[in-house]
């Protein structure tokens, strides 16, 4: 858990994913908005909404997570909103 996410800017989102080690596949980011909905657009370019409880699956094409910059830009697989997960 990362309380920093809290209420987190694109700024904290972009700097605490950067800290992840790379050992790790797979990264699950949990928060809130504006915050999420900036990170989704920053990772894609594409302007998302991010209803309470969205999931985003993006694809990176970076090998290190230090490697998360400006510009750099993943491909949205798929955005599930609540009503879908219930199903």
């Amino acid at each position: 858990m990362t309380p920093e996410f809290f209420h987190a800017g694109l700024a904290a989102y972009i700097a605490i994913l950067r800290d992840v080690s790379d050992d790790y596949r797979r990264v699950m980011v949990v928060g809130h908005n504006p915050g999420l909905e900036e990170l989704v657009t920053e990772l894609t370019g594409l302007a998302e909404i991010m209803p309470t409880a969205a999931v985003a699956h993006i694809l990176l094409p970076i090998e290190q997570r230090k490697n998360l910059a400006d510009g750099v830009k993943g491909e949205l697989i798929n955005l599930w909103w609540p009503k879908e997960l219930a199903q």
